[in-house]
């Protein structure tokens, strides 16, 4: 009740969001172990992360993302990124002016 944030007090679009979270961390798990350079440098798993989530939108987990972040941080890599997550449809606001219209 002091969270007004819609993204973390409506129940389905947390879940968008934690889904696409999920999601992403299951397409990098098999990279874990590999040696950080070739298929596993931070410009090519850039290019995993953005089809990763370019698929989330294709199959409807997000409405969209943007500005990808990849840090090299040693033996580990921090992704961070800003996703739309899908939102529900709570309310449809109607606006009815009256005026005469000659018939």
């Amino acid at each position: 009740l002091s969270d007004d944030n819609p993204f973390f007090t409506e129940v389905s679009t947390f879940a968008s969001l934690q889904t696409s979270v999920r999601d992403l961390r299951a397409g990098l798990i098999h990279k874990i172990g590999s040696p950080i350079r070739g298929a596993t440098s931070p410009e090519t798993l850039r290019g995993v992360v953005a089809g990763i989530l370019d698929s989330q939108v294709d199959r409807g987990l997000i409405k969209g993302w943007r500005n990808v972040i990849l840090e090299d941080r040693g033996d580990r890599f921090r992704i961070t990124y800003e996703c739309a997550p899908i939102e529900p449809l709570n309310f449809i606001e109607i606006t009815a002016f009256a005026v005469r219209i000659a018939a």
